[in-house]
């Protein structure tokens, strides 16, 4: 980094050269009326208030749940770890520029040497917050099939 604010720096290098308007860490009053809530059932939030101690400690409730992330004051700040807000077209567009070896549109983001580095698989874990295997890479956890060098994610691990 070069001394912006992260969310600048996200807009400037990352967001801009793509096209990208509307991703936002830290949303200004205008955007609110845009931004859906976040809904989460009580199902999901009991299993939230299930997990083990390093769960517990990794995801808490009190600052994971809906009520939570829904907060104007929560969505005004600029969470790096989880606090982007975008749409589904966003998300889509910065994991197309991925599978497409750093480029997207003609605009090249990350040199594919780079996106080989983010890619190749780090460390092969036992994942305790999920329960399960975890495979990855730089900054991402590299899903698919085991068999095919993915994690597994979503699998039944038994």
């Amino acid at each position: 980094m070069d001394g912006r604010p992260l969310a600048q720096f996200a807009r400037e290098e990352l967001c801009e050269p793509l096209g990208i308007r509307d991703f936002y860490l830290g949303i200004p009053d205008e955007v609110e009326p845009r931004v859906a809530p976040l809904r989460q059932d009580s199902l999901h939030l009991a299993t939230s208030m299930q997990l083990n101690e390093l769960g517990q400690r990794v995801m808490p409730p009190q600052v994971t749940s809906a009520a939570v992330v829904n907060r104007p004051d929560v969505r005004r700040a600029s969470i790096a770890g989880g606090g982007g807000i975008m749409n589904a077209r966003i998300i889509a567009r910065h994991y197309a520029m991925l599978a497409c070896g750093g480029a997207l549109d003609g605009v090249r983001i990350l040199s594919s040497e780079r996106i080989d580095t983010v890619r190749t698989p780090r460390s092969i874990i036992l994942d305790e917050v999920i329960g399960g295997p975890g495979r990855f890479g730089l900054g991402y956890a590299l899903g698919g099939d085991p068999e095919q060098g993915g994690s597994g994610y979503g699998k039944d691990w038994g």
